[in-house]
């Protein structure tokens, strides 16, 4: 037990184990103790639910019948709450799908006492949990839904940084296509125009003015200008491109995303059919051993009625 972390999946198990060991060397004392640890984990865990029998046991072998009789009407209660939560699990998944109850831990007003948001790792959640991923067939269908929803994740973040790609894109066509753009561009032109016709003015009225690199400035700014122009249309042509190439990709992603969910339905109902039985052979095994510590009830009181009966013939015996 030295070796066993109190935070280990298997601690419950070892407890148990534990105390078995010690009652079987009649150290009764040390049995409960060992007993007694494993109950602050969830009766669903390996070995508490037989711990909680065991305790008024031992408590009975060792003489203390009305802490044993105490101990089993406590087990009797918890046992009985525990099948109630369990039905309240039950009736949520067909409510709900596993999907949601399980592994979404959603909010719902019914089920406060199992979506306990601590980050403790014997919760109830976490405690059914680790009980139902007991079942392989469950387990496989718990990861399969992890690998689907991190799936379903990254495509809807590439969907995200599409869809404000687009906007981007847009944004840049509704400023080449703006008035004010268009406005612009055809001043500038207008602009230049002027200038070729002073310089050709200038050039006319004075003999021998030589002006031909100022020519050429102008020439030059006339041709980015047009270039300007193109490079406008061709970046249009291109973002268009771009889009159409998008909303393509943005639609399989949209069909992508679909095909999941519609996969996800199935895969809820399977992980809700199997959680289901798996919790009821879970709450049949709670009514049994809650047979057991109303059994366990009913011996010490017969053993109690039977010692006063003996005691009341002793105590008659003197006076005949």
């Amino acid at each position: 037990m030295c070796q066993t972390e109190m935070d280990s999946i298997y601690v419950t198990q070892a407890l148990y184990l534990s105390g078995l060991a010690k009652n079987e060397l009649q150290d009764y004392r040390g049995a409960i103790q060992s007993w007694q640890a494993s109950l602050q984990f969830g009766l669903s865990a390996p070995g508490v639910a037989e711990s909680l029998i065991a305790i008024p046991h031992a408590q009975a072998l060792s003489g203390f019948q009305t802490q044993a009789l105490e101990s089993y009407i406590k087990a009797s209660k918890q046992f009985l709450d525990e099948q109630q939560n369990v039905d309240s699990l039950i009736s949520a998944i067909e409510e709900y799908g596993a999907i949601d109850v399980l592994l979404e831990e959603r909010p719902k007003a019914d089920l406060q006492w199992f979506l306990d948001r601590s980050t403790s790792s014997n919760t109830q959640r976490a405690i059914y949990l680790r009980y139902l991923a007991q079942d392989s067939q469950l387990m496989s269908l718990m990861k399969e839904y992890a690998q689907i929803k991190s799936l379903d994740q990254k495509l809807q973040a590439t969907e995200s940084q599409m869809s404000s790609l687009t906007k981007t894109l847009r944004t840049q066509i509704r400023v080449i296509d703006s008035p004010q753009s268009k406005q612009n561009l055809k001043v500038l032109e207008q602009k230049v125009a002027q200038l070729h016709q002073r310089i050709e003015g200038i050039e006319s009225g004075l003999s021998g003015a030589n002006l031909a690199k100022t020519r050429e400035l102008v020439t030059s700014i006339e041709e980015r200008l047009s270039s300007a122009r193109e490079k406008a249309t061709t970046r249009k042509s291109d973002i268009t491109g771009q889009l159409k190439d998008i909303s393509r990709a943005l639609g399989r992603i949209s069909a992508s995303r679909k095909a999941l969910k519609a996969f996800n339905r199935t895969l809820d109902t399977l992980l809700s059919d199997v959680s289901e039985k798996k919790l009821s052979s879970l709450k049949n095994d709670f009514s049994a051993y809650y047979e057991q510590a109303e059994l366990g009830l009913v011996q010490i009181l017969e053993a109690q009625a039977r010692l006063r009966t003996k005691r009341t013939n002793l105590l008659d015996a003197r006076y005949q």
